[in-house]
């Protein structure tokens, strides 16, 4: 899925009001799934998703299809609800190399009973140490370029 700049403000402005910041669980070892939580869900719309996100909202969602480009696009004629994603159920990998997951929730609000349904879940794997070690490579040869610029 691709993560537009006005989506990952709208993210950044969720972990912000839920006060992510302050959380003590939160390191930067694992910052990327504290953020996933630490969010709320958001909204799918013109959003541009891959071949089996694109597959399950086309086949399981009642209001949305999956248009040109691989976009999230509303269906003719349907009216009534939104399509949203969130994150759910994190699982610390087997290893000790911080092989973790967290799953991608897609899901459809019925707008007029408040009820959802979920469209489909797709587990995403996720590194922390090479997260972690990539983070501090790059501080590390910022606060180098700091020093000659």
């Amino acid at each position: 899925m691709a993560y537009s700049d006005g989506l990952v403000e709208a993210m950044l402005r969720d972990f912000g009001a839920n006060e992510g910041h302050q959380y003590k669980a939160i390191n930067l070892y694992n910052l990327p799934f504290g953020f996933a939580y630490m969010t709320e869900a958001q909204d799918m719309y013109g959003l541009k998703v891959d071949h089996y996100l694109a597959e399950q909202i086309s086949e399981n969602s009642v209001g949305f299809e999956v248009g040109q480009y691989r976009k999230v696009v509303r269906k003719k004629d349907s009216k009534g609800t939104s399509l949203r994603f969130y994150f759910n159920n994190h699982r610390l990998g087997d290893s000790s190399v911080g092989n973790d997951s967290i799953d991608l929730v897609v899901a459809e609000i019925h707008n007029a009973t408040r009820t959802s349904t979920i469209v489909c879940s797709k587990a995403i794997e996720f590194n922390s140490e090479y997260f972690f070690n990539t983070y501090m490579r790059r501080e590390r040869l910022r606060l180098l370029a700091l020093q000659y610029l």
